[in-house]
């Protein structure tokens, strides 16, 4: 048991077996406890939380061990989250407008994904190292589509006549992959902060 449990006989409501008086409203009666310290609480005083129900005091206590990273958290995330995005960003530029469809799921996942591989934990320090390993993977995985419009700008005046509207074409194909690189990143770096932090 956790050492920070204390006697609550105090409070119990006689005669009724489980039933407390709650730690801040003495007046009201509850039959439930913090799922940390197990004081009684009422509705009033319950904060739901990942693990569960927790009083005030607990709920506000941002340096449980859920909180609590370390660097090789910080890289793990960074890793997963970018080795999730180089692979992820194809796959979206060849769904296309599906996308919009699919990008919140694929969010959840590697949201989930991270709390999996870090074992529960959670916080804005990973949430950062999530958002910006997002960011390399997905540089990363559009990376084909910049380099071919970086060359294909040097390469414009080149051109043999006639081909204008072909290679204009294909240009537009460049960035609407950029675009969806980029639409990949809006919609999955908030689900991310959601599920981590």
């Amino acid at each position: 048991m956790n050492e920070e449990i204390q006697d609550f006989s105090a409070l119990e409501v006689p005669g009724e077996e489980g039933v407390y008086y709650c730690w801040r409203h003495r007046k009201v009666t509850t039959r439930l406890r913090c799922g940390r310290c197990e004081k009684p609480i009422c509705p009033k005083c319950t904060r739901m939380g990942p693990t569960g129900a927790r009083c005030v005091e607990c709920a506000s206590n941002r340096t449980q061990h859920i909180y609590k990273v370390g660097i090789g958290h910080l890289v793990l995330t960074f890793l997963a989250s970018s080795i999730f995005s180089v692979i992820a960003v194809p796959i979206i530029q060849r769904a296309g407008l599906y996308l919009l469809f699919f990008a919140p799921i694929i969010g959840s996942v590697l949201g989930k994904g991270i709390v999996v591989v870090t074992r529960g934990k959670r916080g804005p320090m990973l949430s950062w190292a999530a958002t910006l390993g997002a960011i390399l993977g997905t540089l990363v995985g559009a990376f084909p589509q910049i380099l071919q419009l970086i060359l294909f700008s040097q390469m414009q005046g080149q051109l043999p006549d006639g081909a204008g509207a072909s290679a204009m074409q294909y240009q537009m194909s460049m960035i609407a992959d950029l675009g969806y690189a980029l639409i990949y990143l809006v919609i999955v770096i908030p689900a991310l902060w959601y599920w981590i932090k």
